[in-house]
């Protein structure tokens, strides 16, 4: 669960007055279900990635689908065709309503963000990845573009990495680096006697490029 501005992550959600979920810490990613009750009415942002520029509008879908990134864990990524999840939408009465699509609005840095979205997520009955239900909770989606690998420096030890056989590369990464996914949802790693080669994968919404650790 990652910068859910995720941290829709349970630890981060706590106690805030305001939570930037995003999609970096994955605290929970070792229980057996995440317990949606522990969102509580605070507000978060999570990111849209939007590579080619054409999201004008934010759907219902694409609001499902960020709140499932937005609970992405090393180990697990949701899908909305999955539905584990339950959308229940208010309005400002607190009146249950239907969805209405969403417009952006810039933002004094530069970037775009939706209105706030009144919702309460349940899990379904079905569900094997979730548990209970959020309280009626505040929600803003903000608009975003993928992370450029090449510009993130990955904490990792060279001797280690000469020795280490390509097929734990993915694991040794997710351990030194928790804040990004190290799943092959979102990377590629290839190794040769001279570098690692960290790709991104066509899969991945929240990466692009490459990033090459050179081994002396």
């Amino acid at each position: 669960m990652k910068k859910l501005l995720t941290i829709f992550s349970a630890l981060t959600v706590i106690n805030a007055p305001i939570t930037i979920i995003s999609c970096n810490n994955i605290e929970t990613r070792d229980r057996i279900k995440i317990s949606l009750d522990l969102f509580k009415t605070q507000l978060a942002l999570i990111p849209v990635f939007d590579r080619e520029n054409k999201i004008t509008t934010v759907t219902e879908a694409i609001f499902k689908n960020a709140v499932y990134g937005a609970l992405e864990t090393n180990a697990y990524r949701g899908q909305v065709a999955s539905n584990e999840l339950e959308f229940t939408y208010y309005d400002q009465k607190i009146v249950a309503t239907s969805w209405t699509d969403l417009m952006w609005q810039p933002t004094p840095n530069g970037g775009e963000k939706t209105t706030l979205i009144t919702v309460k997520i349940t899990a379904s009955v079905t569900s094997m990845h979730f548990a209970n239900a959020t309280e009626i909770i505040t929600i803003a989606l903000y608009h975003t573009q993928p992370t450029a690998l090449a510009t993130i420096k990955f904490a990792y030890e060279e001797k280690i990495l000469k020795d280490l056989a390509v097929e734990q590369m993915m694991g040794y990464f997710a351990i030194l680096n928790p804040t990004y996914y190290f799943a092959s949802r979102h990377f590629d790693i290839k190794k040769t006697a001279a570098n690692i080669e960290i790709d991104a994968a066509p899969t991945s919404e929240r990466y692009v490029g490459q990033n090459i650790i050179l081994l002396n």
